[in-house]
């Protein structure tokens, strides 16, 4: 429509998810030039926006009284709402940096391995083999990906007031020789990171190769030591990252792996 119609697309309201979705959604969103606005940035008493607002004491009795409970007096109503008031300037709320970061794919940074870039076959993805499996999720890129404990079908990304999924909702992305997957961020400030992954290796060792922005490619085999389980692996310590966008290039040599989720810390 956008092209049809030659004007803008603008996602004027998105957000009440967590941020594993918001990782995801708005990448989505940057990716295919569409602008957007995230709502909202200061809720009260939450912890999936930038920031919260304090509930304030007693403000149960003014829901409960719009519940059809009983009605607080003047006094007592207005009491509740001047701490309200006095609980809305920005010094006076509780901050969620986690949020913005990913909003904005800033690091330090989990993101989910289904989150790869959006640009297509070739610039964010490939695979040797089109998965025949369908999670109702990315159908047409081909990549294979399945529900990380099999008890559900699909994925569901409802809101729940951004609680983090639980393990049935979980998807992981299943790379073998030749595969790679491209992913996006971005560092506020240079400084020095690790790079972890969260993988499961079924046939003992994979050999991995990964492209960090304009650095060498660094080729390492990860070895399974937990019985096909689980597992954390640290594939890069200490890294030093410059201010800008980062560019990473995750791809299986040899082997197998399930990825679950890559994860920008730093270094401290």
């Amino acid at each position: 429509m956008r092209e049809e119609w030659n004007v803008p697309i603008f996602m004027g309201e998105g957000g009440e998810n967590n941020p594993q979705w918001y990782t995801g959604a708005f990448r989505m969103f940057e990716d295919h030039n569409i602008s957007w606005n995230f709502w909202t940035w200061k809720k009260m008493n939450t912890q999936n926006s930038p920031f919260s607002i304090r509930m304030p004491k007693g403000w149960e009795k003014l829901t409960g009284y719009l519940e059809g409970g009983e009605r607080p007096s003047s006094a007592e109503a207005e009491a509740i709402l001047g701490e309200y008031l006095d609980h809305l300037p920005l010094a006076a709320c509780d901050a969620y940096p986690n949020i913005s970061r990913s909003l904005l794919r800033r690091l330090p940074i989990q993101i989910p391995a289904e989150f790869y870039g959006y640009r297509g076959e070739g610039v964010s993805y490939h695979v040797e083999t089109k998965a025949s499996q369908d999670i109702g999720f990315r159908i047409s890129d081909g990549v294979p990906m399945r529900m990380m404990t099999g008890k559900a079908e699909k994925p569901s990304y409802a809101p729940e007031g951004g609680k983090p999924w639980i393990e049935d909702n979980l998807v992981c992305v299943q790379l073998r020789e030749g595969d790679w997957l491209a992913y996006a961020a971005n560092c506020a400030s240079a400084d020095i990171f690790h790079l972890d992954i969260r993988g499961r290796i079924s046939e003992g060792m994979v050999d991995i190769m990964l492209q960090i922005g304009d650095r060498e490619p660094e080729l390492i085999a990860l070895s399974d030591s937990g019985e096909g389980q689980w597992q954390i692996h640290r594939v890069v310590e200490a890294m030093p990252i410059e201010e800008g966008p980062v560019d990473l290039v995750f791809m299986v040599n040899k082997g197998r792996i399930e990825l679950d989720w890559l994860e920008f810390t730093e270094a401290r």
